[in-house]
């Protein structure tokens, strides 16, 4: 009998290159603060077919993937916002032929704002006239290194502002010096506003009152009567006058011995008559 032979003939490929991966954002080291936290693209060079994201930090994990390679290039977005701290991106690229190859990266995860807060601008958060060229902006700040530039500003009613940066020192403190002359009479208002150095930003304000018109004060003309104080009135007689509403009046009587009493009104009432006794 003749013998029948037959045969089959297949093409395989045999690669066992592995593709490549380049993670290229974010920068390996970097910082991630709490705005770039929400949407963080990664991204980067791969001659695979698609590249899988593994993050890690201390407590937290996820994937991503696969992310399709496109022309030699992949790129996703990721929210941080489970992350804190010293942080791992892995990517692992595939090829057609199941090869593998990974890279590495550690970002900063920092979401922890700064603090910051106002003093009370010249004791009382009222400037007058001899206190308006050398007031004083100060306050305490957390979770920046000395030296740290503090933006501290005045506005005025009329939009016009003053600026001065000031560094926090070794206690974290800033103190910004202000000359404010040029300012209209009124409200003020004091921001500052400091960032860290992963640019997480704090900020504070405070309203300030601005009056460096002296207030209009006057005493009656005639006092006891007939401006004479005789024995039976000087236990008890009324100095009286007109100034403006809840004005605070210190009254200082003096005889022509040099002889003074000071009588201070600082009654809830701030009255601006006075009862002297």
């Amino acid at each position: 009998f003749p013998t029948r032979r037959s045969s089959d003939l297949r093409t395989v490929t045999y690669d066992t290159t592995a593709p490549t991966v380049v993670i290229t954002q974010p920068a390996d080291q970097d910082t991630i603060n709490a705005l770039e936290a929400t949407n963080v693209v990664i991204s980067g060079t791969s001659d695979g077919v698609s590249v899988t994201l593994d993050i890690t930090d201390l407590v937290e994990s996820a994937t991503v993937g696969p992310i399709t390679v496109t022309d030699g290039a992949w790129t996703t977005t990721v929210p941080f916002t489970d992350f804190n701290g010293s942080t791992q991106v892995t990517a692992t690229a595939v090829d057609v032929a199941g090869n593998e190859a990974v890279q590495s990266i550690e970002v900063n995860v920092d979401q922890t704002p700064p603090t910051i807060a106002l003093n009370a601008v010249s004791i009382d958060d009222r400037i007058n006239d001899v206190e308006q060229d050398s007031v004083v902006v100060s306050g305490p700040v957390t979770g920046v290194p000395e030296g740290t530039l503090v933006k501290v500003t005045i506005t005025d009613e009329d939009n016009k502002v003053l600026t001065v940066n000031s560094p926090v020192d070794a206690d974290g403190n800033f103190n910004a010096p202000f000359d404010t002359t040029s300012l209209t009479d009124g409200e003020l208002t004091v921001a500052a506003l400091v960032a860290d150095p992963a640019g997480n930003p704090a900020s504070a304000s405070r309203p300030v009152t601005k009056d460096v018109v002296a207030p209009n004060l006057s005493i009656d003309r005639t006092l006891a009567v007939d401006n004479v104080v005789s024995s039976s009135e000087e236990g008890n007689f009324i100095i009286a006058g007109a100034g403006e509403t809840d004005l605070l009046v210190d009254l200082e009587i003096a005889d022509q011995f040099g002889v003074k009493r000071t009588f201070s009104d600082r009654s809830e009432e701030r009255r601006v008559g006075k009862e002297c006794r």
